[in-house]
């Protein structure tokens, strides 16, 4: 029923705008099944905050016409970013202009929900079109994802050896922490730079593995075998190579050179 009010608001306010003509009625119910069918909120509101349409969803996560979001204002309590993100939402709906925001409100249980909201003007008339969805699984993912990149990254940082990407003008586009320890410098003043700045030298490119005497900390000149591969990511050629510093016996360097090509192309893969 509450479908069939809506479709029937939705009717008359397609009527005032596009005129009485025409398939209007039929058009109208087309557009009110989309939007019903829609796994957003979704509420379309008129001047004088009339209720034109809401659907299945827009009845669970806004509230009324007048104020669609005063359940999530109240919800917000003091958090003063939360309050000051809707009512610049709110600001945007009175002059019908388009803006969107996602929000985390704080639940009984602990945790958040997270909420991704927008106003955009819905035609001619003055009316405005309120949309949420519940984004709070896409953050979980995202969190995760990112406490994995961190840890991934501390991982990296501190291997034994030393680690950076470089693309094809020879540009630096990645150094461990490890590196620019052993080059006296951070990791600013690597990205960024040529391979002739950093190292003082460039490997020869075509060279899987070469043996180097590199500029480190203090000036100091230290011996380093750099291994390095390319990879291809989104048609831009890149290397990624490992650094061995002050080598040892054949045979171990050998060893500690395939352990860390294999943990460095696993970062990449």
């Amino acid at each position: 029923m509450r479908t069939d009010r809506s479709q029937s608001r939705l009717g008359r306010w397609w009527t005032r705008v596009f005129g009485p003509g025409g398939n209007g009625a039929a058009s109208a119910a087309t557009l009110a099944g989309a939007l019903d069918s829609e796994s957003r909120a979704v509420l379309v509101v008129g001047r004088g905050s009339a209720e034109l349409f809401r659907n299945r969803a827009g009845h669970r996560l806004l509230a009324e016409a007048s104020d669609p979001l005063s359940v999530l204002k109240g919800r917000a309590g003091d958090d003063d970013r939360t309050l000051a993100e809707l009512e610049r939402l709110d600001a945007a709906a009175a002059v019908g202009a388009i803006r969107r925001a996602d929000v985390g409100l704080a639940m009984p249980g602990g945790g958040r929900e997270w909420l991704s909201l927008e106003v955009r003007p819905a035609g001619p008339a003055g009316a405005v079109a309120w949309m949420a969805e519940d984004i709070s699984a896409r953050r979980a993912i995202e969190e995760t994802l990112r406490r994995e990149n961190e840890l991934l990254s501390d991982f990296v940082d501190y291997l034994p050896v030393g680690c950076y990407s470089a693309d094809s003008e020879g540009s630096v586009r990645y150094v461990n922490q490890r590196l620019a320890e052993w080059l006296g410098k951070s990791g600013d003043e690597i990205v960024g730079h040529n391979l002739e700045e950093v190292f003082g030298t460039v490997p020869n490119p075509e060279e899987e593995r070469a043996e180097l005497r590199l500029l480190g900390r203090n000036g100091d000149i230290f011996q380093g075998l750099v291994a390095h591969s390319v990879y291809d990511e989104g048609g831009e050629m890149f290397t990624r190579s490992v650094v061995v510093r002050d080598l040892v016996p054949e045979q171990q360097w050998e060893r500690a050179l395939r352990a860390a090509e294999r943990r460095f192309r696993w970062l990449f893969d």
